[in-house]
């Protein structure tokens, strides 16, 4: 294995976990959203 192909699967690697990182925040932050706007629902009533 060349120094070469060891360099692009390590940026591979790096993307995938990158974009996994990414869709685990933003899923996180969408719960969080949720039950902030159904605090704002039920104060409102």
């Amino acid at each position: 294995m060349k120094n070469n192909e060891l360099f692009e699967w390590f940026l591979f690697a790096g993307a995938i976990f990158t974009f996994g990182a990414m869709l685990f925040a933003f899923h996180t932050l969408d719960k969080e959203g949720k039950k902030a706007l159904e605090k704002k629902k039920s104060s409102n009533r």
